[in-house]
């Protein structure tokens, strides 16, 4: 019972045991920062308005927690950059990244 018992816990030190493989060290060479791309937003809405003029800065802010800051969405209200009524075609002609409005501005 005894020889069973010393058996067993020399397998089970065994097993603990280290192996071949290299050790990883800091000597490695470091990752290559990352891009940082920032892209522009202009909304139909003015700035900072109660209800749709605030949505557009909660998605800039989530978009950078989700990309861990490699994607920078900086929002323009209505005029910043472009009148309104012109964000489609602001985003189209690649004045701006990204546009928010409502579909209904651009019915057929």
């Amino acid at each position: 019972m005894l020889r069973n018992l010393t058996l067993s816990l020399l397998i089970l030190l065994g097993s603990c045991g280290g192996t071949q493989e290299p050790v990883a060290t800091d000597s490695a060479a470091p990752a290559a920062p990352q891009k940082i791309y920032e892209w522009r937003m202009v909304t139909t809405w003015p700035k900072n308005l109660p209800g749709m003029g605030i949505a557009p800065e909660t998605m800039a802010k989530k978009i950078k927690i989700m990309s861990n800051g490699r994607l920078d969405i900086k929002v323009y209200g209505a005029g910043e950059i472009v009148p309104a009524l012109e964000v489609f075609e602001a985003v189209s002609q690649g004045t701006v990244q990204m546009g928010h409005g409502a579909a209904y501005y651009w019915k057929g």
